[in-house]
Formats: C-alpha cells, sequence, structure tokens
C-alpha cells in the first residue's frame, strides 16, 4: 500500500484477514476505524458540493471521505454534515471551527494523527496556524 491511499473493506459483509505491506522505504502509518452499523440509509446523503475545499478520496455505500488542504488563514467555508464524521489529521496545525450559528470559534492545535468524531452539523474550518493543515474527513451515510 502506498503512503496516502484510502481503502475501503466491508468487513459488515463478510469476515475477511486484511494485511498491509509497505511497499516504500520510509514509515507508512496506518489509520482505520471500524463502522459497525450494517447498511447505508440511517444518515444523509454526506455532500461536500457546496465547497471547493474538499476534494472526495472515498465514494462507499456506507461511507464517504474527502481531503482538506488549508493554506495559513484559509476557511473551507460552512458546510453542513447529516451523519457522523471522523477528521484524521495529517499534519498538525492550529484548528478553528465554528458551527453555523454561533459567534465564536473553537480552537484547538492538533498533531500528525490525531482524529476527531464529530455529530452532525453545519460548519466552517479555518487553519488558524502559520504552516499548510492537512486532513481527511469522513462521514457515514
Amino acid at each position: 500500500m502506498k503512503s496516502g491511499e484510502v481503502r475501503y473493506l466491508p468487513y459488515s459483509q463478510k469476515s475477511d484477514v486484511d494485511q498491509v505491506i509497505n511497499t516504500g522505504d520510509t514509515v507508512n502509518a496506518q489509520v482505520t476505524f471500524e463502522i459497525k452499523r450494517k447498511g447505508i440509509g440511517h444518515f444523509g446523503p454526506a455532500d461536500r458540493a457546496n465547497t471547493q475545499a474538499f476534494r472526495m478520496i472515498l465514494d462507499k455505500p456506507v461511507v464517504r471521505g474527502w481531503h482538506v488542504h488549508l493554506e495559513p488563514g484559509q476557511s473551507t467555508g460552512d458546510y453542513t454534515q447529516s451523519g457522523l464524521s471522523v477528521r484524521v489529521f495529517l499534519t498538525g496545525g492550529r484548528l478553528m471551527t465554528r458551527e453555523k450559528g454561533a459567534v465564536a470559534f473553537s480552537e484547538k492545535h492538533m498533531s500528525q494523527g490525531d482524529a476527531d468524531v464529530l455529530a452532525k452539523g453545519t460548519f466552517e474550518v479555518i487553519n488558524g496556524g502559520m504552516g499548510l493543515m492537512d486532513y481527511n474527513e469522513y462521514e457515514l451515510r
């Protein structure tokens, strides 16, 4: 498996064993999570079409994933999550988020490999740091 690749395996449909082999010369860190609920349609459409900050990297019946790259001070703009989401940080930095209707931003300092579980809602994310910020976000459908 090459660095930066994203995979989805439907373990809820059948039991299986997964083996990952590092085919490169650098450390290959793996981030995994399990979706225990079977089937689709428990949440909403999982759509980020209203903002250009999100680049789709995974489109499966039960989950969608996007890569977000933010320059210092750059915003995602408002976007809506209709289901539970997981945000996994590929680089660290100062994360500023605001839920729709809120006046103030909340702030977190994230490190590479950190993750957040997110509830549904409408949000804006800003890179409040001085360096680049990259993360992947996965939303249940």
